[in-house]
């Protein structure tokens, strides 16, 4: 093929190339959406009842892991049906817990309610608001029904599970609420409460086991 020929078609294959990478990224992202969404609907109804179960842990004794050091404060453990999560990569928690994980219990397990709220995370918070003109419970009942968790996994295994978790998963974690401190003094502490709000409030859990419900 003459150089000057190669030279006009060299621009059509290259468009030809960008578009099907584009086609190929676009049906890839569809199939996720469409996956997700139905993933994480379910029918109305309650799916995880019960209410996190907390025992304080009086003296407990610290561990060493890496740099950090861990404090347990409470044995904890709760069923819930995940809302969200989100990964961390870059802020200073990142180094100990690489995934939030945002778990509705009684109402906030309820699709039928979960259909009139959105919920986002951001910067090691979890936000919500209506998706409509107002909320389907009140503040307090979404509040004290709903957590954002820190999640520290206690083994690799169990950083691949958590990881795993989707949007809709009735999942079972089980663990301890701990204090984190850095060798340069700095601490990370647990809230040891379900209805405290702002700065501090949301869980920090050392994560042992991780169980993943069926729903027929």
């Amino acid at each position: 093929m003459p150089f000057q020929t190669r030279a006009l078609l060299r621009p059509l294959y290259n468009d030809w190339m960008k578009g099907l990478a584009a086609g190929i990224i676009l049906v890839m992202l569809a199939y996720y959406v469409v996956d997700e969404y139905q993933h994480s609907r379910h029918e109305p109804g309650v799916l995880a009842p019960s209410e996190p179960y907390q025992r304080l842990i009086a003296g407990g004794v610290a561990w060493q892991q890496g740099k950090q050091r861990f404090k347990p404060l409470a044995d904890f453990h709760l069923q819930a049906r995940v809302l969200r999560t989100e990964s961390y990569w870059l802020d200073h928690g990142s180094e100990v817990s690489p995934l939030d994980v945002a778990v509705g219990w009684g109402p906030m397990s309820d699709q039928a309610v979960l259909d009139e709220i959105s919920v986002s995370q951001g910067q090691r918070w979890y936000r919500f608001w209506p998706r409509h003109q107002k909320m389907p419970i009140s503040n307090d009942e979404i509040l004290f029904h709903s957590a954002n968790i820190h999640t520290i996994p206690a083994t690799p295994q169990i950083k691949k599970q958590l990881l795993a978790l989707r949007t809709g998963d009735i999942v079972g974690l089980d663990g301890s609420l701990v204090e984190v401190q850095w060798p340069d003094g700095a601490l990370w502490t647990s809230s040891l409460s379900r209805t405290d709000l702002g700065n501090g409030a949301c869980e920090l859990m050392w994560v042992r086991s991780v169980a993943v419900r069926e729903l027929r």
